[in-house]
């Protein structure tokens, strides 16, 4: 026990501030909704669970009609479900996301170390972590990306302690193996939780074996063992989906945003209106007057009118696309965090930044006088703060691939960032700070490490001309 606290010393401090300022959190957070767990709730997960314990069906309705649902994969209702069905009570739930949440920081910096990152800037990292309003406020709701987060990096963990072994060339006697299909599992129960990364074990696995064959090797025994620990988790839930609605899909949220969000926000950026009326004129031209739910018996009606749509209009996909990767690196995602302090109220009628940038220069400074006398000066230093740390991480990926320090693990990292900011375009306008949450300390891994090697090599530089 000795050795153990000695060695992990930092990563327990880590964990115990982690779990300190969550519970603090919490506990305002609930005051807001007089400590009622389930008013936390967010996005039918609840609904889905109170539906499985009252009627054992997998649904979101609450009108009575339990249409099965295909959007929600089923991980964080199973918890939720759990919680009440055991205890009658959220607060079991919340305890455990507020330990999964203190284990984030911990993880954040395990990854950053193997990826020879320095201890100082990995516990940085996990510092920045800890404080990051966004993970406090999602650990005081139901929703997916905490959980998800935990089994994501604790896969990607895994999966470069085989890495680092299999490319070592040292006997473990198949230890290697073990983390390896620990990776794969760990990866399939964060996709159960949310099904972002359904498909990304595929994209890895052809990077994979393209790696091999540029070394003249074929890596096929550990892509076709990581395949099969990953969707043999996932498998029942495709089974599920068949049975339910005769498509052998993993979800339909794929469908659902081509339709509900990139297809109306295309129609925004055309016709230069605001994107609920954008949504409103798609959804008109298409039949409906209200907001369609998509689900797996009928996507593929709603795929042959979005796609279409979505190719007919380039120049707007292009423009889309860059906005939306824009938002998806800088998004500060301070206003959620504000709300459950209960510092909403102080926000409302606060100008949104086109306002501020188009008023006459007289209203510019009573504007920005009222900003910086209000919570939104927060909103408006996190957007800043997000803002440096993506240039820094594109200057940081030129300059590592430039002067190929850019390591596997670090490799395997962009490519996963790369892969999240991309896959994230198809939610249009409604991209905002949650998507980026579970790659957080990816990106922030990335940016340091390029950075520092840049500062390293300049001062040598300077040294070298002084002497």
């Amino acid at each position: 026990m000795k050795d153990f606290l000695a060695k992990y010393k930092p990563e327990l401090i880590i964990f115990f501030i982690a779990v300190i300022v969550r519970v603090i959190f919490f506990y305002i957070a609930l005051k807001e909704v007089n400590f009622q767990p389930a008013d936390l709730r967010a996005d039918g997960y609840y609904e889905i669970a109170d539906n499985l314990l009252k009627f054992g069906v997998f649904s979101r309705d609450v009108s009575g009609q339990l249409l099965p649902d295909s959007i929600r994969t089923p991980g964080l209702p199973a918890l939720i479900y759990s919680s009440y069905r055991l205890f009658n009570t959220a607060l079991p739930f919340f305890f455990l996301q507020i330990i999964a949440s203190g284990l984030i920081p911990v993880l954040a910096r395990r990854l950053a170390l193997k990826s020879k990152l320095r201890p100082a800037l990995a516990s940085l990292i996990a510092s920045f972590l800890i404080f990051e309003p966004l993970g406090l406020s999602l650990t005081a709701k139901m929703l997916s990306e905490i959980f998800f987060t935990f089994f994501f990096l604790l896969s990607l963990l895994w999966l470069l302690n085989f890495l680092q072994i299999f490319f070592s060339g040292t006997n473990e006697k198949g230890r290697e193996y073990w983390f390896l299909a620990a990776s794969a599992v760990s990866a399939g129960v964060a996709a159960l939780i949310r099904p972002s990364i359904y498909l990304l074990p595929v994209f890895l696995i052809a990077a994979w074996l393209g790696a091999g064959a540029l070394k003249k090797k074929l890596y096929l025994k550990p892509a076709l063992l990581f395949f099969f620990f990953f969707y043999i988790i996932v498998l029942p839930w495709y089974v599920r989906n068949y049975r339910v609605f005769g498509n052998f899909s993993f979800t339909s949220v794929q469908d659902q945003v081509l339709f509900t969000a990139l297809s109306p926000s295309l129609v925004s950026l055309r016709d230069n209106v605001g994107y609920p009326e954008g949504q409103r004129r798609f959804f008109l031209q298409n039949g409906f007057d209200y907001f369609p739910e998509v689900y797996l018996d009928t996507a593929g009606w709603f795929r042959e009118r979005s796609v279409p749509f979505i190719l007919g209009h380039p120049k707007e996909l292009v423009k889309m696309s860059v906005i939306s990767v824009i938002t998806f690196f800088t998004h500060d995602g301070v206003l959620e965090f504000q709300g459950n302090m209960g510092w909403a109220s102080s926000l409302r009628g606060m100008p949104h930044f086109l306002d501020l940038l188009f008023s006459p220069w007289s209203q510019k400074i009573n504007l920005m006088i009222g900003i910086l006398k209000s919570p939104a000066l927060a909103i408006v230093f996190m957007r800043a703060v997000w803002s440096v740390i993506f240039l820094s991480l594109v200057f940081s990926s030129i300059y590592l691939i430039k002067k190929k320090r850019l390591n596997p693990e670090l490799g395997l990292f962009l490519f996963i960032c790369i892969y999240f900011s991309l896959t994230t375009i198809s939610n249009g306008l409604a991209v905002n700070s949650r998507f980026r949450f579970p790659i957080n300390s990816l990106i922030l891994i990335i940016a340091l490490k390029g950075v520092s090697s840049w500062n390293r090599e300049r001062g040598r530089k300077i040294i070298k001309e002084k002497i």
